[in-house]
């Protein structure tokens, strides 16, 4: 009698781990408080945050940020003070910005 092991309930581990977007080579590891390269002590300091422009970021909209560069449109991002709706998208130095 063999037991079968239960499957994690996270997406992530069904889509394997996901290439760092800035460096190539490392992969994009679950912190405390952001997402971060596995490469981080070979230099590479991508990270990203769990919270940005007052939302909390779903696990699709990381997904879709790692595998696209943008997200969908978000509804109630605050710029300067001001809700509005967007997608997040990467600058060339792979910080995260508004685009409406």
């Amino acid at each position: 009698f063999e037991e079968k092991e239960a499957a994690a309930p996270t997406a992530k581990k069904e889509n394997g781990p996901q290439l760092c977007p800035k460096c190539k080579t490392g992969n994009v590891l679950k912190g405390n408080s952001a997402y971060g390269c596995s490469n981080w002590k070979n230099g590479c300091n991508f990270r990203l945050p769990f919270e940005f422009a007052g939302k909390k970021m779903s696990d699709a909209q990381i997904n879709a940020l790692l595998k696209k560069g943008e997200t969908p449109e978000i509804k109630g991002l605050l710029k300067d003070g001001l809700k509005v709706d967007g997608k997040l998208k990467f600058n060339a130095n792979f910080e995260l910005n508004i685009e409406s």
